[in-house]
C-alpha cells in the first residue's frame, strides 16, 4: 500500500483521520472553500498518493517544499491562490491543520497559521464544492480560528 511505505519512508505515521480521508476518499471535486479573513478561498483538490502528475503527489511535493514547509507539516493541497494546506505529523501539534502562505519573490517565508486542531474538523469546516464544477457553490462564509 502507497501510505505504508510512505509513512515507512518517512518515519512518521500519519493522523488517523487524515489517513482514513485517504483510504477512502476518490476525490474528483474539490475539497471545497474556507474562509480566510473574510476572503472565501477554493481548495480544487488535494493532494494524492501515487499520482501520476508529480504536482499532486504527495511525496513529491514533500520534497520540493522543503525550506517552504517546516518539517512538521505535511501539505495536502494548495488553495486557488496557492496557499498551502498542511497537517501537523510531529509535535508540536500532531493533527492539527494549517495554512503556509507561499511567499512571493522578495518575501521572506512565513510562520504558518493554524487553522483547525484535526483534519476531520476542518474537513467540516468547508463549505462544499459544487457538483458541476471544481470550484465551489457560493454559501455563506464560516469562519476559521
Amino acid at each position: 500500500m502507497q501510505l505504508d511505505a510512505f509513512e515507512l519512508e518517512a518515519g512518521l505515521r500519519l493522523p488517523d483521520d487524515y489517513r482514513a480521508f485517504l483510504l477512502e476518499t476518490d476525490r474528483e471535486l474539490g475539497l471545497g472553500s474556507y474562509d480566510l479573513d473574510g476572503e472565501r478561498l477554493a481548495i480544487p483538490e488535494p493532494y494524492a498518493f501515487a499520482s501520476p502528475d508529480p504536482i499532486r503527489d504527495v511525496a513529491t511535493r514533500r520534497h520540493a517544499l522543503r525550506g517552504l514547509v517546516p518539517s512538521h507539516l505535511l501539505a495536502f493541497a494548495r488553495d486557488e491562490v496557492g496557499n498551502l494546506l498542511c497537517i501537523g505529523i510531529k509535535a508540536p501539534r500532531p493533527g492539527g491543520v494549517y495554512l503556509v502562505r507561499v511567499p512571493r519573490a522578495h518575501q521572506t517565508p512565513n510562520t504558518p497559521r493554524f487553522l483547525a486542531p484535526t483534519f476531520a474538523e476542518f474537513l467540516g469546516s468547508l463549505e462544499p464544492a459544487s457538483a458541476d464544477s471544481a470550484l465551489p457553490a457560493p454559501r455563506p462564509t464560516r469562519r476559521l480560528r
